[in-house]
Protein backbone atom coordinates (compact mmCIF):
# COMPACT_ATOMS: atom_id res chain seq x y z
CA UNK A 1 0.00 0.00 0.00
CA UNK A 2 0.94 3.86 -0.51
CA UNK A 3 0.61 6.16 2.20
CA UNK A 4 2.01 9.87 3.07
CA UNK A 5 2.63 11.07 6.05
CA UNK A 6 1.69 14.97 6.44
CA UNK A 7 3.58 16.59 9.43
CA UNK A 8 4.08 20.49 10.33
CA UNK A 9 6.47 22.55 11.58
CA UNK A 10 4.95 26.24 13.37
CA UNK A 11 7.94 28.35 12.70
CA UNK A 12 7.04 31.74 14.07
CA UNK A 13 2.95 32.18 12.43
CA UNK A 14 4.46 30.28 9.74
CA UNK A 15 3.11 26.72 8.86
CA UNK A 16 5.21 24.56 6.85
CA UNK A 17 4.44 21.09 5.82
CA UNK A 18 6.27 17.85 4.32
CA UNK A 19 5.51 15.34 2.90
CA UNK A 20 7.16 11.62 3.76
CA UNK A 21 6.65 8.92 1.50
CA UNK A 22 5.98 5.58 3.28
CA UNK A 23 6.01 3.00 -0.16
CA UNK A 24 5.62 -0.75 0.84
CA UNK A 25 6.18 -3.02 -1.79
CA UNK A 26 3.42 -5.63 -2.78
CA UNK A 27 3.88 -9.30 -2.87
CA UNK A 28 7.50 -8.69 -1.01
CA UNK A 29 8.21 -9.30 2.89
CA UNK A 30 8.96 -5.74 3.91
CA UNK A 31 12.86 -5.64 5.41
CA UNK A 32 12.93 -4.31 8.82
CA UNK A 33 13.49 -0.55 9.25
CA UNK A 34 16.74 -0.97 11.55
CA UNK A 35 19.46 -3.86 11.01
CA UNK A 36 20.55 -5.76 14.11
CA UNK A 37 23.01 -3.35 16.16
CA UNK A 38 26.54 -4.48 16.63
CA UNK A 39 27.91 -4.03 20.03
CA UNK A 40 28.63 -0.09 20.08
CA UNK A 41 31.96 1.34 19.85
CA UNK A 42 32.77 3.19 23.24
CA UNK A 43 33.13 6.55 23.57
CA UNK A 44 34.73 8.69 25.86
CA UNK A 45 32.92 9.97 28.78
CA UNK A 46 30.94 13.20 28.55
CA UNK A 47 32.59 16.76 31.01
CA UNK A 48 30.05 17.50 33.11
CA UNK A 49 31.59 20.80 33.03
CA UNK A 50 31.21 21.00 29.46
CA UNK A 51 28.78 24.02 28.33
CA UNK A 52 25.53 23.60 27.18
CA UNK A 53 24.68 21.57 23.96
CA UNK A 54 22.95 24.37 22.40
CA UNK A 55 26.33 26.34 22.64
CA UNK A 56 28.97 23.33 21.71
CA UNK A 57 29.88 23.03 18.20
CA UNK A 58 29.84 19.59 17.24
CA UNK A 59 33.20 17.63 16.76
CA UNK A 60 33.81 14.29 15.20
CA UNK A 61 34.90 11.26 17.36
CA UNK A 62 33.46 12.96 20.96
CA UNK A 63 30.24 11.74 22.77
CA UNK A 64 29.87 15.46 23.22
CA UNK A 65 25.97 15.50 21.11
CA UNK A 66 23.28 14.75 22.53
CA UNK A 67 19.76 12.89 22.65
CA UNK A 68 17.79 16.53 22.86
CA UNK A 69 17.23 15.51 18.88
CA UNK A 70 16.69 11.84 19.12
CA UNK A 71 12.84 12.50 19.69
CA UNK A 72 12.17 13.30 16.24
CA UNK A 73 8.50 12.16 15.21
CA UNK A 74 6.17 12.40 12.38
CA UNK A 75 4.49 15.34 14.24
CA UNK A 76 7.67 18.17 14.78
CA UNK A 77 5.40 20.36 16.99
CA UNK A 78 5.01 20.25 20.06
CA UNK A 79 1.62 20.58 21.74
CA UNK A 80 2.50 23.35 23.61
CA UNK A 81 3.32 25.39 20.01
CA UNK A 82 0.19 23.94 18.57
CA UNK A 83 -2.00 25.66 21.19
CA UNK A 84 0.14 29.21 20.60
CA UNK A 85 -0.68 29.12 17.24
CA UNK A 86 -3.47 28.06 17.42
CA UNK A 87 -3.84 24.97 15.41
CA UNK A 88 -6.81 23.19 14.66
CA UNK A 89 -6.13 18.83 14.37
CA UNK A 90 -9.35 18.95 12.15
CA UNK A 91 -8.11 21.32 10.29
CA UNK A 92 -4.96 20.02 9.33
CA UNK A 93 -6.10 16.43 9.27
CA UNK A 94 -8.89 17.85 6.12
CA UNK A 95 -5.24 19.54 4.47
CA UNK A 96 -3.39 16.18 4.70
CA UNK A 97 -6.58 14.39 3.06
CA UNK A 98 -6.00 16.95 0.41
CA UNK A 99 -2.66 16.41 0.25
CA UNK A 100 -3.05 12.39 -0.05
CA UNK A 101 -5.67 13.72 -3.02
CA UNK A 102 -3.80 15.48 -4.85
CA UNK A 103 -0.59 13.41 -4.49
CA UNK A 104 -2.52 10.42 -5.83
CA UNK A 105 -3.86 12.16 -8.84
CA UNK A 106 0.19 13.06 -9.69
CA UNK A 107 1.21 9.36 -9.18
CA UNK A 108 -1.30 8.49 -11.58
CA UNK A 109 0.56 6.32 -14.35
CA UNK A 110 3.07 4.26 -12.50
CA UNK A 111 4.76 7.64 -11.15
CA UNK A 112 6.17 8.71 -7.42
CA UNK A 113 5.93 11.97 -6.21
CA UNK A 114 8.91 13.15 -3.87
CA UNK A 115 9.00 16.33 -2.24
CA UNK A 116 12.30 18.29 -2.17
CA UNK A 117 11.26 20.86 -0.10
CA UNK A 118 8.20 22.48 1.75
CA UNK A 119 4.83 22.54 0.40
CA UNK A 120 3.45 25.53 -0.19
CA UNK A 121 0.41 25.36 -1.26
CA UNK A 122 -0.39 23.64 1.93
CA UNK A 123 1.39 26.30 4.07
CA UNK A 124 -1.60 28.74 2.03
CA UNK A 125 -4.17 26.19 3.14
CA UNK A 126 -3.41 26.32 7.29
CA UNK A 127 -2.59 29.81 7.49
CA UNK A 128 -5.90 30.40 5.33
CA UNK A 129 -7.77 27.55 6.81
CA UNK A 130 -8.74 26.46 3.51
CA UNK A 131 -8.03 23.00 2.54
CA UNK A 132 -9.80 23.28 -0.59
CA UNK A 133 -6.29 25.74 -1.80
CA UNK A 134 -4.64 22.35 -1.79
CA UNK A 135 -4.64 20.61 -5.50
CA UNK A 136 -2.55 18.44 -8.06
CA UNK A 137 -1.52 21.98 -9.88
CA UNK A 138 -0.98 23.67 -6.34
CA UNK A 139 1.30 21.01 -4.84
CA UNK A 140 3.54 20.54 -8.43
CA UNK A 141 4.76 24.09 -8.02
CA UNK A 142 6.73 22.67 -4.78
CA UNK A 143 10.12 21.87 -5.19
CA UNK A 144 9.90 18.06 -6.64
CA UNK A 145 10.88 14.97 -8.87
CA UNK A 146 8.88 12.80 -10.42
CA UNK A 147 10.33 9.40 -10.92
CA UNK A 148 9.36 5.90 -12.27
CA UNK A 149 7.84 3.76 -9.51
CA UNK A 150 10.62 1.43 -8.80
CA UNK A 151 13.22 4.35 -8.72
CA UNK A 152 10.87 5.44 -6.10
CA UNK A 153 10.32 3.09 -4.19
CA UNK A 154 13.65 2.06 -3.75
CA UNK A 155 14.56 5.84 -2.58
CA UNK A 156 11.44 6.20 -0.11
CA UNK A 157 12.58 2.33 1.68
CA UNK A 158 16.14 3.40 1.98
CA UNK A 159 15.47 7.29 3.30
CA UNK A 160 12.83 5.63 5.83
CA UNK A 161 15.57 3.21 7.22
CA UNK A 162 18.41 6.04 7.53
CA UNK A 163 16.18 7.90 9.26
CA UNK A 164 15.00 5.28 11.92
CA UNK A 165 18.82 4.53 12.32
CA UNK A 166 19.25 8.07 12.46
CA UNK A 167 16.27 8.61 15.59
CA UNK A 168 17.41 5.46 17.33
CA UNK A 169 18.61 6.63 21.28
CA UNK A 170 22.13 7.09 21.91
CA UNK A 171 25.51 9.25 21.59
CA UNK A 172 26.05 10.68 18.32
CA UNK A 173 28.92 8.87 17.91
CA UNK A 174 27.32 5.33 18.30
CA UNK A 175 24.36 6.59 15.72
CA UNK A 176 27.03 7.79 13.35
CA UNK A 177 28.72 4.77 13.47
CA UNK A 178 25.76 2.44 13.03
CA UNK A 179 24.55 4.26 9.50
CA UNK A 180 27.96 4.06 8.27
CA UNK A 181 28.50 0.48 9.12
CA UNK A 182 25.01 -0.37 8.26
CA UNK A 183 23.65 1.40 5.31
CA UNK A 184 25.69 4.32 4.04
CA UNK A 185 29.04 2.50 3.14
CA UNK A 186 26.97 -1.37 2.05
CA UNK A 187 24.54 1.54 0.04
CA UNK A 188 27.66 3.62 -1.93
CA UNK A 189 28.72 -0.09 -2.40
CA UNK A 190 25.62 -1.00 -5.05
CA UNK A 191 25.75 2.37 -5.98
CA UNK A 192 28.50 2.15 -7.80
CA UNK A 193 27.84 -1.89 -8.83
CA UNK A 194 24.85 -0.53 -10.01
CA UNK A 195 26.40 2.05 -12.15
CA UNK A 196 28.90 -0.63 -13.26
CA UNK A 197 25.49 -2.71 -14.25
CA UNK A 198 24.26 0.65 -16.11
CA UNK A 199 21.30 -0.08 -13.71
CA UNK A 200 20.64 3.20 -13.92
CA UNK A 201 17.37 3.53 -12.13
CA UNK A 202 18.68 1.00 -9.18
CA UNK A 203 21.69 3.57 -8.24
CA UNK A 204 19.10 6.58 -9.20
CA UNK A 205 16.87 5.32 -6.08
CA UNK A 206 19.64 4.68 -3.46
CA UNK A 207 22.04 7.52 -3.87
CA UNK A 208 19.03 10.14 -4.11
CA UNK A 209 17.90 8.09 -0.64
CA UNK A 210 21.30 8.67 0.84
CA UNK A 211 21.71 12.71 -0.45
CA UNK A 212 18.72 13.28 0.76
CA UNK A 213 19.07 11.95 4.17
CA UNK A 214 22.36 13.58 4.21
CA UNK A 215 20.49 16.91 3.61
CA UNK A 216 18.42 17.16 6.08
CA UNK A 217 20.74 15.34 8.72
CA UNK A 218 24.33 15.39 8.57
CA UNK A 219 25.31 15.23 12.00
CA UNK A 220 27.07 11.59 11.38
CA UNK A 221 29.84 13.76 9.44
CA UNK A 222 30.57 15.37 12.73
CA UNK A 223 29.98 12.46 15.29
CA UNK A 224 31.68 9.08 13.52
CA UNK A 225 34.98 7.16 13.85
CA UNK A 226 35.26 6.21 10.27
CA UNK A 227 37.25 8.68 9.67
CA UNK A 228 40.22 7.06 11.07
CA UNK A 229 40.16 4.38 8.58
CA UNK A 230 40.84 7.49 5.88
CA UNK A 231 40.76 5.12 2.83
CA UNK A 232 37.22 3.80 3.63
CA UNK A 233 36.09 7.35 4.64
CA UNK A 234 37.68 9.22 1.85
CA UNK A 235 35.82 6.11 -0.76
CA UNK A 236 32.28 7.35 0.75
CA UNK A 237 32.65 10.68 0.11
CA UNK A 238 34.14 10.80 -2.96
CA UNK A 239 31.84 8.59 -4.07
CA UNK A 240 29.08 11.01 -4.16
CA UNK A 241 30.78 12.88 -6.95
CA UNK A 242 31.65 9.70 -8.82
CA UNK A 243 28.32 8.44 -8.59
CA UNK A 244 26.05 11.99 -9.43
CA UNK A 245 28.61 12.75 -12.19
CA UNK A 246 27.56 9.49 -13.66
CA UNK A 247 24.21 9.49 -13.46
CA UNK A 248 23.05 13.13 -14.17
CA UNK A 249 25.31 12.34 -17.67
CA UNK A 250 22.20 9.91 -18.53
CA UNK A 251 19.32 11.04 -19.98
CA UNK A 252 16.18 11.39 -18.27
CA UNK A 253 14.61 7.91 -20.02
CA UNK A 254 17.98 6.14 -18.46
CA UNK A 255 16.73 7.42 -14.89
CA UNK A 256 13.24 7.52 -14.62
CA UNK A 257 12.89 11.04 -14.36
CA UNK A 258 9.55 12.47 -15.54
CA UNK A 259 11.09 16.23 -17.06
CA UNK A 260 11.88 17.68 -13.07
CA UNK A 261 15.69 17.64 -13.90
CA UNK A 262 16.20 21.49 -12.76
CA UNK A 263 14.85 20.44 -9.14
CA UNK A 264 16.67 18.06 -8.88
CA UNK A 265 19.75 19.78 -9.55
CA UNK A 266 19.19 22.87 -7.48
CA UNK A 267 18.36 20.43 -4.81
CA UNK A 268 22.19 18.85 -5.61
CA UNK A 269 23.86 22.27 -5.56
CA UNK A 270 22.79 23.19 -2.48
CA UNK A 271 23.19 19.82 -1.15
CA UNK A 272 26.94 19.85 -2.62
CA UNK A 273 27.25 23.68 -0.92
CA UNK A 274 26.09 22.42 2.73
CA UNK A 275 28.99 19.35 2.36
CA UNK A 276 31.36 21.31 1.10
CA UNK A 277 31.20 23.66 4.09
CA UNK A 278 30.94 20.48 6.55
CA UNK A 279 34.05 18.89 5.16
CA UNK A 280 35.88 22.12 5.11
CA UNK A 281 35.10 22.69 8.65
CA UNK A 282 35.88 19.38 10.16
CA UNK A 283 38.03 17.46 7.78
CA UNK A 284 40.20 20.09 5.89
CA UNK A 285 42.98 17.72 6.12
CA UNK A 286 41.71 15.33 3.54
CA UNK A 287 41.26 18.24 1.19
CA UNK A 288 38.02 16.77 -0.49
CA UNK A 289 36.95 18.49 -3.96
CA UNK A 290 33.13 17.55 -4.01
CA UNK A 291 32.29 17.76 -7.78
CA UNK A 292 28.92 16.62 -8.60
CA UNK A 293 29.10 17.78 -12.43
CA UNK A 294 26.13 20.00 -12.01
CA UNK A 295 27.15 22.44 -15.00
CA UNK A 296 25.80 21.53 -17.95
CA UNK A 297 23.37 18.63 -16.38
CA UNK A 298 20.17 20.45 -16.50
CA UNK A 299 19.47 18.78 -19.92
Amino acid sequence: PLSDVCSSVGKGDEFRVRCFRLVGMPGRRRRALCPPIKKPRMNPPRDEDDEDDEERKPHRRTAKDEDDDSDDDDDLLGSDDKEDLGEDPLERRAVQAKVDEAVKEIESGRRTFLLLGDLKCADVALTKKNPALVTAKAVLESPHILVERGVGTTCVILLKRLRALGNQSGSGTTIGNNLFDFELIPGMKRVQAAIKSSMWQDALGMLLAMSMFTREDNMYLYYNELWLEKAKFKGYINGYSTAWKALLARSNADLGLDGCRPHLIEMLSSFQEEMKRVLEDVYAEFNFKLDFGLSGASN
